[in-house]
């Protein structure tokens, strides 16, 4: 299989009862940020290596395991929640997704911060819509078919004889969601107390004073992005390694806020 699997998967900030089992669904308004954590694992004997991105949807061949009746089934959707989101402090691409590369059993915690669903969609009683993690591995053109579901990983679950014994009720890899038809307030990200320290004889900047809702990208004139990490909930880093000029944005979603330009 060509995409990495996982062991554990969590809303960060649902607020209402605590999920106890996998039944939960987890109800978030259109336009309100919310943060997924998957542990991933690498279960291959080679290098996985393309782009993740978060979606949720609608879909009864895929995600519903019990019986129904056709009829039941009104109709399908996949969105992406991962448009306007930064994963372990990355910005997403325009089509929300990220690089990620995993060597062969290596395990790697992504949170994605700031995901959302930008509409609301209608689906009655039945099949209740999922969050899962989608990867395309690179080499592999981008349409639809070619990107994998990251698939769960029980291994842990099973003793040297193949027995079961072990099992946890909470997600592995997907979760049940639904966008509620509420639009959340506003609230604009201050960025009046954001401050860039420089080292230049490091390179590295950092961004203290951060909102937790704001977006972060780094690029030079000629529009080659800069890795960032998020190294605490209000503080980014990052390190300008070849001279030049660049420039520091930050978002509020999609609308640009405050901007830095630092030359190396």
């Amino acid at each position: 299989y060509d995409a990495p699997s996982s062991c554990y998967m969590a809303n960060l900030d649902w607020r209402g009862e605590k999920p106890q089992d996998d039944m939960i669904v987890f109800q978030y308004k259109i336009g309100e940020l919310f943060r997924v954590q998957y542990d991933l694992v690498n279960t291959q004997n080679r290098t996985l290596s393309g782009r993740i991105k978060l979606q949720q949807s609608r879909n009864v061949w895929l995600h519903w395991r019990w019986e129904f009746e056709p009829g039941d089934i009104t109709d399908e959707w996949i969105d992406c929640i991962t448009y306007t989101a930064n994963m372990n402090g990355l910005q997403a691409a325009e089509d929300g997704s990220f690089p990620l590369a995993l060597e062969p059993g290596e395990k790697r915690t992504l949170v994605f911060n700031n995901c959302s669903y930008s509409q609301y969609h209608e689906y009655g009683t039945r099949c209740c819509p999922y969050i899962s993690a989608w990867f395309l591995p690179d080499g592999k053109a981008d349409v639809e078919e070619n990107w994998l579901m990251v698939n769960e990983n029980a291994d842990d679950w099973f003793d040297s004889n193949g027995i079961l014994h072990f099992h946890e009720s909470y997600a592995m890899n997907v979760q049940a969601s639904e966008c509620l038809n509420e639009v959340a307030a506003d609230e604009p990200v201050d960025v009046n107390t954001v401050s860039l320290s420089y080292d230049r004889n490091g390179g590295q900047v950092t961004l203290t004073n951060l909102p937790t809702a704001a977006n972060v990208t780094v690029a030079t004139l000629q529009g080659q992005m800069v890795q960032t990490s998020r190294i605490h909930g209000n503080e980014f880093q990052f390190s300008l390694n070849v001279p030049g000029y660049y420039v520091v944005s930050i978002y509020d979603r999609n609308r640009l806020v405050k901007a830095f330009k630092v030359i190396r």
